[in-house]
Order: structure tokens, then C-alpha cells, then sequence
């Protein structure tokens, strides 16, 4: 998850000026890991949701679960 979170905070700095640039509070990043092969395949996600606070500031909600 660690790993995850570097790559998270990294498309966040690049898609957080796409977010405000269309004047969002809310942005999310879906990751997701598909397996298998062929017609039927299983997949797993994880959702990753930004939230600008009324200080203007980006905070993870994820954080806010530890």
C-alpha cells in the first residue's frame, strides 16, 4: 500500500491542477489490478479521494481513517 500511496500522490500533483482548472472540491483516483486472461477476468480496486477543505487546502480522506 505504501508503494500505491507514492504513485497516488504523484498523479495527484499532475491531476489536482486538472481539478481546480474545472473548479472541483472533490477529485478521486481509482486504482485497479485486473487478473487473469480471456473473456472472464477478476479485478481488484482501490479508491483514492482528494478533498479541498475551506482553507483552500487538499487532504486525502484515506488519511483520515488511520
Amino acid at each position: 500500500m505504501d508503494t500505491l500511496r507514492k504513485e497516488i500522490d504523484e498523479v495527484w500533483s499532475v491531476f489536482q491542477k486538472d481539478v481546480e482548472a474545472a473548479q472541483l472540491k472533490t477529485g478521486i483516483i481509482h486504482a485497479t489490478h485486473v487478473e487473469g486472461s480471456g473473456i472472464v477476468r477478476n479485478g481488484k480496486g482501490y479508491g483514492f479521494t482528494f478533498v479541498k477543505r475551506e482553507d483552500g487546502q487538499w487532504h486525502l480522506v484515506e488519511d483520515e481513517k488511520k
